[in-house]
């Protein structure tokens, strides 16, 4: 457009990936292990198991939400 000004390009700077720590680790394996074994259970597991999950899950997800999204 002609009326904007040429500004230069923004910098460009390489994130480096940040390793996660031992204990980082442990919790991301156990957040993905729930959280399959509760697909599991949803999916093939009988009514009660299922009434249970979708009980954690209400209080589960809206907490995972706030803190982590609204805590920032």
């Amino acid at each position: 457009m002609p009326d904007e000004p040429d500004l230069p390009p923004p910098p460009v700077t390489e994130a480096t990936p940040r390793l996660l720590t031992h204990e980082e680790q442990v919790q991301r394996i156990i957040r993905w292990t729930l959280g399959l074994a509760a697909i599991l259970v949803f999916a093939y597991g009988p009514v009660p198991a299922k009434a249970a999950v979708l009980a954690l899950a209400a209080i589960a997800l809206p907490w995972w939400f706030f803190r982590g999204f609204m805590d920032r």
